[in-house]
């Protein structure tokens, strides 16, 4: 038996641990947190059974292990496929049965389809319902159509974020240390980041409530062109930092350095509160940082909930005046997290999943209309969903898939809201480096595109289980297709 494919990772170079992390779960997290032991505790059950199966001396052994890690962590698809081909292998009927139905109830049947080991199973007259069903499933899901085509193969897109008064698109390059400013004509401006030695890869990008500045997050990454040499009196600390620029002509307004100085970050996502608090997530380091309104400094939260932070959006407080934070962990699913300290109860929960989905592997998101809108690139194959969740956010009502295009969203990272869509970074290029920031021998650079989905307005997705959604055809998303020079 053989570990789950992996696709992604956010360690220096291609994050290939990234999506190992999904399956693996907890590797080095401790336990025994008194606010959250129970939940913590079933994953590192989840986990060790895993890693045990794919060592187990029979596959009766094996059987027995995966069944204790998909029951411990049911929401963790990783787990099923492996179970469905050791199951089948011991012509254990109803226990392949289960693990098709978890894996189409999630909308994750590809796997089994292309696994030619089970095969033979589809002909079963209690499988193959389930079999046309899991092919159905499988089809791409084009609800989104190309907005903007950055036709620089080089740039390594990440983040992406839009204007609300001039819709101009904001595209971060960990290539060219820079950001990109696609605008409405097509044209593309470079607002030369890279020309400041302090920048490293530029990771995020939102626009601030004034539009007149972006924040960006920035790190070294051996994938990322060299920076100048620094001036011998220059003092620069950390290895990372948050940034805000002026749009008019790129002029760094401030740099805030992330800290520690000696730890590695890969600051991928931040979203900035309506008052004016930037929150910032930072995978390698396991750590949410706060720039507070007016704030000298950034403030670090770690919490043991905190494995592979990914998306962020700012969501109100249980602390009156105060925003907190939903916070995508690629291990552990989505993670309320207070931003001001909490005398009484847990400072980050986890969201529980309504049976049938799972919100493990979501990177970028934003709020929406009282739902999610999230790209989740930790399964296969990579999609965009709509997770509803209660008034309260605690816990993930449905998912609904919207969009679903393998062969365009190629390796889909974050998205912004952009005329009443879901705008992306459809095909960032984490698979074509190395760890070394090597290109991968054998693949190709393509164009940056950029997908949107058109959003119909008030459509809160009822029920338990995930669905697939073709949103009408409405004014979103419509401008016409513009291809930069």
């Amino acid at each position: 038996m053989t570990a789950p494919s992996i696709r992604r990772g956010h360690s220096s170079g291609n994050r290939l641990s990234r999506v190992f992390s999904v399956a693996m779960g907890l590797a080095g997290v401790t336990l025994g947190h008194p606010l959250c032991a129970q939940p913590i505790d079933s994953v590192g059950v989840a986990r060790t059974a895993y890693r045990e199966a794919l060592s187990a001396p029979t596959r009766e052994a094996a059987r027995e292990l995966l069944l204790r890690a998909t029951r411990a962590w049911p929401t963790q698809s990783a787990y099923w496929a492996p179970l469905a081909r050791v199951a089948g292998r011991l012509n254990d009927t109803a226990t392949v049965t289960s693990a098709v139905r978890a894996l189409i109830d999630m909308q994750l049947a590809e796997p089994l389809l292309a696994d030619s080991t089970l095969d033979r199973w589809w002909s079963i007259p209690t499988l193959a319902p389930l079999h046309r069903e899991a092919q159905r499933l499988a089809g791409p899901l084009a609800n989104a159509h190309v907005i903007a085509t950055l036709a620089d193969s080089t740039i390594f897109a990440e983040g992406v974020d839009a204007h609300s008064r001039t819709d101009a698109l904001y595209v971060a390059s960990i290539r060219h240390r820079t950001v990109f400013e696609h605008r409405p004509d097509g044209t593309v401006r470079d607002l030369l980041l890279h020309q400041d030695p302090r920048m490293g890869a530029v990771f995020g990008v939102r626009v601030a409530p004034d539009g007149r500045a972006l924040w960006v997050t920035t790190a070294p990454h051996a994938a990322a062109t060299p920076a100048p040499p620094l001036p011998a009196t220059a003092q620069i600390t950390g290895r990372g930092a948050l940034v805000k620029v002026r749009i008019r002509d790129g002029h760094i307004e401030g740099y805030w350095p992330l800290s520690p100085d000696t730890a590695s970050h890969i600051p991928g996502d931040l979203a900035v509160a309506p008052d004016g608090t930037v929150i910032v997530t930072d995978s390698d380091a396991a750590t949410v940082y706060v720039l507070d309104p007016r704030a000298r400094r950034l403030r670090a939260i770690v919490d043991p909930w905190f494995r592979s932070l990914q998306g962020v959006v700012a969501v109100p407080s249980r602390v009156p005046g105060k925003p907190a934070a939903l916070v995508a962990d690629y291990s552990h699913g989505l993670l309320h997290v207070e931003l001001a300290p909490v005398v009484m109860g847990p400072r980050v929960r986890r969201l529980q999943e309504a049976p049938g989905t799972t919100v493990l592997g979501i990177d970028g998101m934003v709020w929406h209309d009282g739902a999610l809108l999230a790209v989740q690139n930790g399964v296969t194959p990579a999609r965009i969903v709509r997770v509803q969740l209660d008034a309260e956010l605690t816990r993930v009502q449905s998912l609904a898939v919207i969009d679903k295009q393998p062969a365009i969203a190629t390796d889909p990272t974050i998205g912004t809201l952009w005329r009443g869509g879901f705008a992306y970074v459809a095909n960032s290029q984490w698979s074509q480096y190395n760890a070394r920031g090597q290109r991968v021998t054998g693949t190709a650079l393509s164009p940056t595109v950029i997908l949107c989905v058109p959003l119909p307005s008030g459509a809160a997705t009822k029920g338990t289980r995930s669905s697939a959604s073709t949103p009408p055809v409405n004014a979103s998303c419509t401008r016409s297709v513009a291809r930069s020079p």
